[in-house]
Formats: C-alpha cells, structure tokens, sequence
C-alpha cells in the first residue's frame, strides 16, 4: 500500500485558485505532488492533521501544505475558505523577486495563526477571477505581504539568503539527496558557507537540516505504506536497509522496524 495522491491541478496549470469544497468533512491521508497547497479557513471548527500534527481550526486558519506532507481533515461545520495551488515551475519563471522571497518566507511554516481583524478574503475572491499571469503576481503579492506583516514578525524569525534558499529546494526536491555538497553547488556556494548560515539562522549544521527532511519523509513512509524497510531505504537514496537502518536509529533513537510498531 503506497500513500495516496490526490493531484487537483491540471497539468498544464502553475497556479489554481478555487474556493474551498463546502462539502469536505472528513478525508483519509493523502498527498500532493509537484505544488504547494495554501488553505485559508474561517469560522470552521474541527483539526486538520499534518504529518501526524493536529492542529485545530479556528476563526482564521492558513495552512502550508509542502511537498509530500500527508495530510487530512475532520471538519465538524460547513467550511469557508479558499485554496491556492502553486507548481514549483511558478517561481523558476522570471516573476518578481520579493514575491518569491515572500512566497518562501510563509512557505517556512506548516501552519499560520492570523489576527481576528485579518482581513483577505477580497483578495481570494479578485485571484478566483484573474487569468492575467501579471495581475495574478499583483494580488499574490499583495496578499503575501499582508500575511507576512500580520505574522511572520513573530512566527518566523529573518533568515539570510542562503539559508532561506536551501530550505526552498528542500521544500520542492521529490526525496532530498543526502549529501549538503550537492545543495552547496545548486546554491553556487562552498559546504562550508552553507554550514555557517544554518549554524547562525538556527543553530544547526547544514547535515541535520537536511536530516530533519530525510527523516520527516522516512516516518511518513513507514506510517502510511507498507513498504518493506529495504523498499523505503531504496525510495530514499540509501545504498541498503542497514545504513538506513542506522542513520534512522541515529536521528530517532528507534530503528524502522520498532518505529512503525509505535
């Protein structure tokens, strides 16, 4: 049993706006490929459950759903929101780059509280009726920046430049490479650089930032499939089960095997 994919772009599409399915209650885990997912909720009450983190709804609820985080939802009342799908081919175009730089600032977070008088719905509603790739960029931008000012001040501590971009292709790799010198590269910098920007954004090395991603994706293989532990070792870029096994052991204290049991 691999994990489901519930793809709700169309393939030619970067980026879909739509209002949020008042119908939806209750969904199994399942994830996204190839976009991000920004929900925005209000006045809904219920969880949505992320990676195996509750988090309840409230009167304003936005969501960061990243690549491969499984996710699903128990919603007691009729929901009302709206859903922003954006493809990582978006922000390879020559869009504007404060737009990016926002974009990658909120994509930090998994979950965003915003004040009561927040107000944003109008800018959902003009993106739902906007097909004009430059005036989509507008209101995204405008949009962003007000989720930013309202929150990130206190949610999300200023990260420099190069930290800021290796968490970005973190965030949109398929299954992170575990080597820090292959992100040093893509980022035009030397190992060394990139260490000393984790070290000072967050007081980790480059190695366990990128742990933290092989990780996170290894615990939701070994929840939501039934995949032999050799079979994950291989989807993750190990070379067999016992260097994972070991690596697993290293970050988690428990091996695959007795991980899954919990």
């Amino acid at each position: 049993m691999s994990i489901p994919i519930n793809n709700k772009i169309e393939e030619q599409k970067l980026i879909k706006i739509a209002i949020f399915k008042k119908e939806i209650r209750t969904t199994k885990p399942h994830k996204h490929q190839g976009y991000f997912e920004l929900i925005y909720l209000k006045n809904t009450t219920g969880y949505h459950c992320i990676d195996e983190q509750q988090y309840q709804l409230s009167t304003h609820n936005l969501f960061i759903i990243k690549k491969e985080q499984v996710h699903y939802w128990n919603i007691t009342s009729e929901p009302f929101g709206y859903v922003i799908l954006i493809k990582r081919d978006f922000f390879l175009q020559n869009i504007d780059s404060t737009l990016k730089q926002f974009f990658f600032d909120i994509t930090q977070l998994t979950q965003i509280d915003l004040p009561e008088d927040t107000n944003i719905d109008f800018l959902f509603a003009l993106l739902l009726t906007e097909d004009d790739q430059t005036a989509q960029e507008a209101l995204l931008k405008a949009l962003f920046i007000k989720i930013r000012n309202s929150t990130i001040t206190e949610q999300l501590p200023l990260k420099s430049g190069i930290y800021s971009a290796y968490l970005h292709l973190l965030n949109i790799d398929h299954t992170p490479i575990n080597k820090v010198n292959h992100y040093a590269k893509l980022l035009h910098t030397t190992p060394q650089n990139l260490n000393a920007s984790c070290q000072k954004n967050i007081g980790l090395s480059a190695a366990a930032v990128l742990a933290q991603h092989i990780i996170a994706e290894a615990k939701r293989l070994l929840i939501y499939t039934d995949f032999s532990i050799n079979e994950i070792s291989l989807q993750l870029n190990f070379t067999d089960a016992s260097h994972f096994t070991k690596y697993f052991k290293k970050h988690t204290t428990y091996t695959p095997n007795n991980f899954r049991k919990l």
